[in-house]
């Protein structure tokens, strides 16, 4: 069972406002009891039959045991019991001796008679009669009724409860406040602390995980988070500047390295200096392919192609583009391209033409770059619903289990191309363009080995 300690901010507060609605209600339900305890004592029509109440049976038990002791123990009461008789009507107590006098035994073969009676003395004070019963002994009983004591009683009762709801009105919010702000200024310390770590760039720190009992550990846990991924985007930027640092440097050290070459003459004879010439070509395009693959990665962390370049745009016409482009690279390669595009210019999608260009030529490519020498790559496009399907296969080695979680991450290249060009951005490039336009890409295994790529895009209606 939890404790108040354990409930949350709300349901604290909720506890307050039901003590503070509640105790009103119960200080009710007392004083309506108390009214009904003494009702036959004080509120006498004349025709109903009196009842004995509860406070006088202790003093009745005492007498008629004959018990002094206790009697005399009892703490006097403004209600007192003035006579008791048996049921011959003689007497087994007089509490007062002006009382002696007055002859019962005529009222005693009558008592269930007297049962309603009230005396009315000369000084103005009422005596109720009624029957009692206890043990095997009945008789009749007159006790006083004082008219102004339950008033007083009440009045008395009422202070009490009023001193008693004013102590919990002031006892349960000071409490429940005070714990809540000692709670909050430690979870507020430990974020405010968190805070200027991060205001100064370290992403680091270990931020303790708040409670179940803190007030403030949805935000806490969210800080975290933010926390935890600010210190992944700072590691991914470090690999990120060391993966650009690398990929750029190769080419441009081996193009600096022919230059000197040529240079210093080492070119002698044309057909030297035409092969020189043709490397550094090469490096050149291998160069330009990695800063424009940059360049579209950035371009979609800014999201700055939204702004100028969406449009509605005939995914028949992009793919054919695209084969007419593809196709020989790839035949050059040793590898077959097998296509099957299922479109019609109906079906047009919102996006920009370069970047999806640009993405599924990266997909061609990682199936070219990841497959062998008479493999076969399928290109298939069609109409799913809604939504454009392109299927880009190929039946060479796959992906292990392993690298299906890694495929899409930046600078992320596969365990049988790391020594390929690239620079392990052109999925991830595809992915964040496929995803900006709405759309999805997934992989799965190809029935017969080897890898496939499916990529949804929504048509314009």
């Amino acid at each position: 069972m939890k404790s108040i300690k354990d409930l949350s901010l709300p349901d604290r507060l909720l506890i307050v406002v039901i003590a503070l609605m509640v105790i009103p209600f119960i200080s009710l339900i007392v004083l309506i009891f108390m009214n009904y305890y003494f009702w036959d004592t004080y509120r006498y029509n004349g025709s109903e039959k009196i009842q004995a109440p509860k406070w006088l049976r202790t003093e009745l038990s005492a007498i008629l045991d004959h018990d002094k002791e206790l009697l005399e123990s009892i703490p006097p009461l403004e209600r007192e019991i003035m006579l008791l008789t048996d049921a011959d009507g003689d007497f087994l107590y007089v509490g007062f001796t002006d009382l002696i006098d007055l002859d019962l035994s005529a009222f005693s073969g009558s008592l269930p008679d007297l049962a309603s009676s009230i005396v009315q003395l000369m000084t103005g004070e009422q005596i109720a009669l009624t029957i009692y019963g206890y043990n095997d002994t009945q008789g009749l009983m007159a006790y006083m009724i004082r008219p102004d004591s339950f008033p007083q009683i009440l009045a008395r009762w009422l202070w009490i409860l009023a001193a008693l709801y004013f102590v919990a009105c002031l006892f349960f919010p000071t409490y429940i406040s005070t714990r809540l702000i000692m709670q909050l200024r430690r979870s507020v310390s430990r974020l405010e602390e968190a805070a200027k770590q991060v205001e100064q760039g370290h992403f680091s720190f270990e931020l303790e995980e708040a409670g179940r009992r803190d007030e403030l550990k949805p935000l806490t846990d969210a800080f975290r988070a933010m926390q935890l991924r600010l210190r992944e985007e700072q590691d991914q930027k470090t690999r990120f500047l060391m993966a650009i640092s690398h990929d750029l440097k190769t080419p441009l050290t081996s193009i600096k390295g022919y230059l000197e070459a040529i240079e210093d003459g080492l070119a002698e004879n044309p057909e030297t200096l035409k092969e020189y010439l043709s490397i550094l070509q090469r490096k050149s395009e291998i160069l330009e392919n990695r800063i424009g693959s940059l360049i579209d990665f950035a371009r979609m962390d800014t999201r700055a192609w939204k702004q100028n370049n969406n449009r509605p745009l005939v995914l028949n016409d992009l793919f054919i583009s695209l084969m007419k482009d593809c196709k020989r690279d790839i035949e050059m390669s040793g590898r077959s391209l097998e296509v099957n595009i299922e479109l019609s210019r109906e079906e047009k999608v919102q996006g920009d033409w370069d970047l999806l260009y640009r993405a599924f030529e990266n997909i061609l490519k990682n199936a070219q770059a990841y497959s062998f020498e008479g493999n076969l790559i399928e290109f298939k496009a069609g109409v799913i619903g809604d939504f454009a399907e392109i299927c880009i296969s190929d039946n060479g080695p796959g992906i292990t289990e392993v690298e299906r979680e890694l495929i899409f991450e930046p600078f992320y290249r596969g365990g049988t191309g790391r020594n390929r060009s690239g620079m392990g951005l052109g999925l991830s490039s595809a992915d964040s363009v496929i995803r900006s336009h709405g759309g999805a890409i997934d992989y799965r295994d190809r029935a017969g080995g080897g890898s496939e790529f499916i990529i949804h895009l929504p048509l314009i209606l």
